[in-house]
């Protein structure tokens, strides 16, 4: 791979552009140990600090044998100084062509030979000057990458695609980068690899803190993002729903809330991913989003979001003993793509903090080194659904072999999760069958003490959305069809159980704002 010239950061820290266009390889000098990073995330060279405070956990063993980062830049410095030379040794030739053609041309034939001469002087000229014009904006380009800039410039419009959407320009003085163009991995993902870490905000504090965390270990909790009444108000509309599907259940009466009327609702680990549940949660998609902006923790950028499910809960009198521990990722051509989707989830009711339902996880498990090993490696996994791939035995074996452990995250009514799809992650059991139960009633017009009630919620940048899949969003929303979608929000992608059902309740177009429309990809 190659480097060009190391730029000096805060606290000793370097970092290379990789010629290929993709991002950034990052060192310390005198250190072997170096870590790829997407152009996205150095839009912001501020992060350099965020990385430094950080280096003993995030830096990863990329190379063993790279050498010293004084080596490398010595090793690249001939390439850099002979990339110049190219730049003014055209320029005299081309010169030299021009002066050479006047006089050859003049000497073999008289006026004619004059003309041509004028011709081929002029040619020699412009040829001459565009030479040196271009070997001096790339000793500029060089000398400004090597200037730490304070400011990022932010991104520029995207054109279509082309043979040099991979490029970057520099625009202005300093290292000020701006990303003319939205770029594609040689598999052809929009946005190239770690696409979705630029949801992040780094101007500020918190959402720098919820990176250092997110990449750290592949979630990160944010506290209070709902308030009570909108918790309250998202119950009541999943009892709606449910009481649509099951006129038998009654959110007053327990009695009712029998296995056979509540499996009309849910499936599995009590998920609802049914026809019209992803129809549900209009508003609280778009509270999500202008939640996180105001907390600092996502960028204002247009987003577009997944048409998910929820959770619906029901107290138990058994514990289940059955571990679905799974990767919401999958391979793309045998590679990975990075971190390229954020997935969030949102508690709407109090369950114990200790015994109850919570988030669990394997830490760490994210990285792409972990993630590719336990995808490629034989008898970890199972096969895969689409982008869902649950773990067998052997790969939680594999997992505690190297050192990682499943990890519990308690939630409050309010707090989301943000974890990264290549994570391992389950939704945990309660420890106890009194622990099934909500501590709390939820709901205003539906007040209850059910199992475990969660909205699922992901964002992702809505330049990485295919036009085609906002046509299909479009036609499935003016014909009424209450598909729901999985956890991706730049696909078009229903689940199988969410076909249309005698059971299933009649659904009618929802009164959205010209934002939920917009974010909802309509």
């Amino acid at each position: 791979m190659g480097l060009l010239v190391g730029e000096e950061l805060p606290l000793g820290l370097r970092r290379w552009k990789d010629t290929s266009g993709w991002g950034w390889i990052a060192t310390q000098p005198g250190s072997s140990k170096t870590r790829w990073f997407s152009a996205k995330i150095w839009h912001s060279w501020r992060l350099a600090f965020l990385l430094a405070r950080l280096q003993r956990q995030l830096w990863m063993a990329k190379a063993a044998d790279a050498g010293n980062a004084g080596q490398i830049v010595e090793a690249q410095a001939p390439a850099a100084e002979e990339g110049r030379g190219r730049g003014r040794g055209r320029a005299g030739r081309a010169g030299r062509a021009g002066r050479a053609g006047r006089a050859g041309r003049a000497g073999r034939a008289g006026r004619a030979g004059r003309a041509g001469a004028g011709r081929a002087g002029r040619a020699g000229r412009a040829g001459a000057g565009r030479a040196g014009r271009a070997g001096a904006r790339g000793k500029a380009a060089k000398e400004a990458e090597a200037d730490a800039g304070p400011e990022p410039r932010g991104r520029g419009r995207p054109r279509g695609p082309g043979p040099k959407e991979k490029k970057q320009r520099l625009h202005g003085k300093g290292p000020e980068w701006d990303i003319i163009e939205v770029p594609r991995t040689p598999n052809g993902l929009i946005g190239g690899r770690h696409r979705a870490l630029s949801l992040f905000n780094l101007r500020s504090a918190a959402g720098r803190e919820a990176l250092a965390g997110f990449m750290k270990d592949g979630f990160t909790v944010v506290c209070g993002v709902f308030g009570a009444e909108q918790c309250d108000g998202a119950v009541d509309k999943i009892w709606d729903f449910a009481k649509g599907r099951c006129a038998a259940l009654d959110h007053a009466d327990e009695k009712t809330w029998t296995p056979e009327n509540w499996s009309q609702v849910v499936r599995g680990k009590n998920l609802c991913q049914l026809h019209g549940a992803g129809w549900v949660l209009w508003q609280e998609r778009l509270q999500f989003r202008r939640r996180l902006i105001e907390l600092g923790i996502y960028a204002e950028q247009p987003h577009h979001v997944s048409w998910d499910g929820f959770q619906f809960g029901r107290p138990s009198k058994l514990l289940s003993a059955r571990d679905w521990d799974h990767t919401d990722q999958v391979l793309l051509n045998g590679e990975s793509t990075g971190c390229t989707y954020v997935q969030g989830l949102v508690a709407l009711n109090e369950m114990d903090a200790l015994e109850g339902p919570a988030f669990e996880c394997w830490p760490g498990t994210q990285h792409d080194e972990v993630f590719c090993e336990l995808q490629k490696g034989q008898g970890l996994c199972e096969a895969p659904v689409g982008s869902f791939r649950p773990l067998q035995d052997a790969g939680r074996g594999w997992l505690r072999g190297r050192g990682f452990h499943r990890h519990r995250v308690a939630l409050r009514p309010g707090d989301v999760v943000l974890w990264d799809s290549r994570l391992v992650h389950q939704g945990g059991a309660p420890q106890a069958v009194w622990a099934s139960r909500a501590t709390a009633p939820a709901g205003r017009c539906c007040r209850s003490r059910t199992g475990r009630l969660a909205a699922y919620v992901c964002l992702g940048l809505a330049e990485f959305t295919p036009a085609s899949v906002l046509q299909k969003r479009r036609r499935a929303f003016e014909g009424k069809e209450a598909l729901t979608l999985n956890h991706k929000p730049d696909a078009f992608e229903p689940f199988k159980k969410s076909r249309f059902h005698a059971n299933s309740p009649a659904m009618k177009l929802p009164e959205l704002s010209e934002e939920a429309k917009q974010l909802h990809g309509l």
